[in-house]
């Protein structure tokens, strides 16, 4: 059954209201914390930069850090982890058992197979040009 957020339930709505606040705060404490710390009051002084559209020279290093590499991982895990928990919840609802895993329909057997097949194949090895399926593809 799902429960929709509505003027007569509104029990979830301090748990969503809590797990929101994490949220917006661990994003941004993602994007400050790394190999090069970024300082609260640079990162709003970037953003307001770029809202107002003016020049960002003076933080050219800063916005190459935040907008290309931390800003993409940190949106793909927010994407990952979302598509995981829904995915888990609708295992649970589909086969209605909260504690269902991914054996029931053999996705971990497909999983395995395809990390075997990966590692047999070498495909995880992009430092080196002379895996076996380089060879097979350079060679047709």
């Amino acid at each position: 059954m799902i429960h929709v957020i509505s003027k007569h339930n509104t029990a979830y709505l301090p748990k969503f209201t809590i797990f929101i606040i994490i949220l917006i705060s661990l994003f941004i404490f993602s994007v400050l914390i790394g190999r090069y710390t970024i300082n609260f009051t640079d990162f709003i002084n970037l953003l307001a930069l770029k809202a107002t559209q003016q020049s960002i020279n003076a933080y050219t290093e800063i916005n190459t850090i935040i907008f290309s590499v931390r800003l993409p991982r940190i949106v793909a895990s927010i994407l990952i982890g979302s598509s995981l928990a829904v995915s888990g919840t609708v295992f649970q609802s589909v086969f209605r058992n909260p504690m269902v895993s991914a054996d029931v329909l053999g996705a971990a057997n497909g999983a395995g197979f395809g990390a075997a097949l990966g590692i047999l194949l070498s495909l995880g090895d992009y430092k080196e040009d002379n895996s076996p399926a380089k060879k097979l593809l350079v060679s047709q």
